[in-house]
């Protein structure tokens, strides 16, 4: 449900005992607290909030200047540096590993290049050309057993399922 909300009236008999509690030193926290008895549900963000907009700490937002982002210097510790020695591990040189051999491509298809009128279902689907250009767009139109495109062009369109990096989870935890 949350917290009870409840409006405080801040009128000028709240607002100089506020003032009053943050001159003998209360915390806003403390502040808070003593007014929870007067205005249940009073928090501190509360008495924050209404203290900078009286300007009674900090400024008020109306005459803040705006925050100027500064960038720190980076601060290294030389003497550190200097006291201890630099170790340096050779290690052995690996041997270069042959590139692995290229995976075999299959041979273009006896395609006919199709145009959009003589599609069918048993046709493959795979595009050429400029879409909007119809004059030059094209279709494959090789022969298809299943789904929308023949064998060759399957194996461009489709790429092959990773295998999950680390140990299987189950899907209810």
């Amino acid at each position: 449900m949350g917290r009870r909300r409840s409006v405080v009236d801040w009128d000028d008999e709240t607002i100089d005992r506020v003032k009053r509690l943050v001159r003998n030193g209360l915390s806003s926290t403390q502040i808070a607290a003593r007014l929870a008895r007067q205005f249940p549900g009073m928090t501190r963000n509360a008495v924050v909030g209404k203290l900078y907009r009286l300007g009674v700490f900090g400024s008020p937002l109306s005459e803040r200047k705006p925050r100027v982002r500064t960038r720190r210097a980076r601060t290294s510790t030389p003497q550190k540096q200097a006291q201890q020695p630099m170790i340096v591990q050779v290690q052995p040189e690996r041997p270069k590993l042959a590139p692995p051999p290229p995976e075999p491509r299959m041979s273009d298809p006896e395609s006919i290049w199709i145009t959009i009128e003589d599609l069918d279902f048993w046709t493959c689907r795979f595009p050429k050309g400029d879409p909007s250009n119809l004059d030059t767009f094209r279709y494959c139109g090789a022969p298809v057993e299943s789904g929308s495109w023949c064998p060759h062009h399957a194996a461009i369109v489709y790429e092959p399922r990773h295998a999950p990096k680390g140990p299987l989870r189950p899907s209810w935890r």
